[in-house]
């Protein structure tokens, strides 16, 4: 497992979250799932150091998200 650092939104102020996940995309989802954030601003991969900035659609991907679980519920 790999360690993730995300600056995200939550109610309307900056934050750091940490998550750990197989890959950037689990770790996304991860904070996709959590209802308290806003957006992403920016991600951090801790063993590494390789970072990104955040340029999607945070709401379209919660969206899809959400539409993915209720197919499988």
């Amino acid at each position: 497992m790999k360690e993730y650092l995300f600056n995200v939104i939550v109610e309307g102020e900056e934050d750091i979250l940490k998550t750990w996940a197989e890959s950037i995309h689990y770790a996304i989802d991860n904070i996709i799932c959590m209802s308290i954030v806003d957006n992403i601003i920016y991600i951090e991969e801790v063993e590494t150091n390789k970072s990104w900035d955040f340029n999607g659609d945070f709401n379209q991907l919660r969206a899809m998200r959400n539409n993915l679980d209720s197919v499988y519920i």
